[in-house]
């Protein structure tokens, strides 16, 4: 199954180097240490992906193996460089851009790193179940799709966005569909399957977020205080 996915998250890779491109990519060695810890670690984990999904497909699945159990280093390091981000972008001065979309991009990152580490532990529970080992697997790279897409189409100047929260909505809309496509493929090839199923909830429920959150007067109290830490 899936023999070319490493194909997509190729496309996952490009679309997330033209995101971040001019705030990560094209800034190697100026950004922060902070920042630069995140880019590598998300980065080596969509390379990861690829490798892994190219060596299924090849049937190199002792290697396959081998570079699994490294995951168990890169993880953990990737979810803490996610908590590292979170709380350096909190704990600046609440003026401007942060003070605007702070409590709602840090709802959206904490939610998506929780949902990162749910879905990878499913993975590797499910690890000897190849049909929901994969779907958990690939279900990890739709998380950077709503970030970098919006940063992509502001940077691109799209004719239909027209400010932050109208890219932000964008990208959701985009990555649903992208989840619904992948719901679909199943459908005609053996059955949906409960990955997918969840992801799409999920990826509804942070897209609904984005419009009740900034409102949530203890949301925004529990930010400020996560930043005060």
């Amino acid at each position: 199954m899936y023999k070319r996915a490493y194909a997509y998250f190729i496309l996952a890779l490009l679309i997330a180097i033209g995101g971040f491109y001019p705030s990560f990519f094209g800034r190697l060695g100026q950004t922060d240490p902070i920042r630069m810890f995140h880019g590598t670690m998300a980065t080596i984990w969509l390379l990861m992906l690829i490798v892994q999904s190219w060596l299924y497909a090849h049937r190199r699945l002792k290697l396959h193996r081998l570079i699994g159990r490294l995951s168990l280093v890169v993880v953990p390091l990737f979810l803490i460089s996610g908590f590292l981000v979170l709380h350096d972008m909190l704990s600046g001065q609440q003026r401007g851009f942060v003070k605007a979309f702070g409590t709602l991009l840090g709802f959206l990152d904490l939610t998506s790193i929780l949902y990162f580490a749910w879905t990878y532990c499913m993975a590797i529970a499910n690890r000897n179940r190849i049909q929901l080992h994969a779907r958990y697997m690939a279900s990890t790279a739709t998380l950077l799709l709503p970030p970098a897409l919006a940063r992509l189409m502001v940077g691109l100047h799209f004719p239909f966005v027209t400010s932050f929260i109208s890219a932000v909505h964008a990208a959701y809309f985009a990555t649903e569909l992208v989840v619904a496509a992948l719901l679909v493929s199943d459908s005609r090839n053996g059955g949906i399957r409960k990955p997918y199923v969840i992801l799409l909830v999920f990826t509804v429920l942070q897209h609904l977020s984005v419009l009740i959150t900034p409102g949530i007067t203890w949301l925004n109290d529990a930010a400020r205080a996560f930043g005060a830490l």
